[in-house]
């Protein structure tokens, strides 16, 4: 059985409170496998080497774990699609019971942490497509900032484009007056091993960005690990045009297409019901969907 709270290490030092949650969705657990992981590596670190020293704490949360542990996107709803606040409607399904226990451990981590020491929420996904690393901002300013630091792309305005998603939900609420800065990482493509890596280096390149670590107790490959597989992309980017669907089950996205891949307008990347769908501009493509659930058949994008 997964818990709920999937990682607690405590610095030594006072610093910030990083929550990263993994698994909003349980198709991606390779998010969990991170977390755990990392968690594990800073008490490794620490064993073999007096000189480090952790600032603050960090501490990870599995997101929909019914769906995590049957290995499904969700069970009644997509969990980062609910975080509103209206939930007359919502509060008979499984995700509204995950969501209040995930928002439960959130609060009492916040109101448990020095109140002069900053707060970061930092949710992990992979898709159902290759190539798809990338991160996500909010509209503010430490949110770009942090991401942009992160050694591959950002998409500036997705918060804006998708309603009801966590990290939106937490740059417009505070916790008893706390402010928090939240944002998203994708790591790649769902059942790819490399997947975990490039979450973990996504984690400790933040938990520098931070200063929860020294950069000089950041090795190397963490960087390298997310530059070699940005290379060629781009910085930041804007979401120009989303393909909404009303059922998975009718979406068939042609095979080969991947994340950040050049599209021509007009092109033909899909069919829905039987019927061809074809893409309204040139752009990048990113996250063409490749899974039997979801509501966004393909994003576009285009640089800043």
């Amino acid at each position: 059985m997964i818990e709920r709270l999937l990682a607690d290490y405590k610095g030594i030092d006072k610093g910030p409170l990083l929550i990263v949650i993994a698994g909003l969705h349980g198709n991606e657990m390779a998010g969990v496998d991170a977390v755990e992981t990392l968690s594990q590596m800073l008490v490794d670190e620490g064993q073999k080497d007096p000189s480090f020293r952790y600032h603050g704490r960090f501490i990870g949360i599995a997101g929909n774990i019914p769906a995590l542990s049957s290995g499904k996107r969700m069970i009644d709803l997509d969990l980062n699609r609910i975080w509103l606040d209206d939930r007359q409607s919502i509060i008979n399904s499984t995700e509204f019971q995950e969501m209040n226990s995930i928002q439960k451990l959130i609060h009492s981590s916040v109101i448990d942490h020095p109140i002069n020491e900053s707060i970061f929420i930092m949710d992990l996904h992979t898709t159902s497509s290759p190539r798809g690393i990338f991160a996500v901002c909010t509209n503010s300013p430490n949110s770009k900032k942090i991401t942009g630091e992160l050694h591959c792309p950002v998409i500036t305005n997705m918060t804006e484009q998708l309603r009801g998603s966590m990290i939106q939900y937490y740059m417009d609420h505070t916790i008893e007056g706390r402010k928090i800065t939240s944002f998203a990482f994708e790591g790649g493509q769902h059942d790819d091993e490399n997947s975990i890596s490039r979450l973990i280096a996504g984690m400790v390149n933040c938990m520098r960005s931070i200063g929860a670590v020294l950069p000089q107790n950041v090795e190397s490959r963490h960087d390298i690990v997310l530059q070699e597989y940005a290379t060629g992309l781009p910085k930041f980017c804007k979401i120009t045009y989303i393909h909404k669907i009303e059922n998975a089950n009718l979406w068939k996205m042609n095979p080969g297409y991947y994340g950040f891949q050049i599209v021509k307008k007009d092109e033909i990347v899909a069919k829905y019901d039987g019927k061809d769908v074809a893409i309204p501009h040139d752009a990048l493509l990113l996250m063409p969907l490749y899974q039997d659930t979801g509501k966004e058949g393909f994003f576009l994008v285009n640089e800043e």
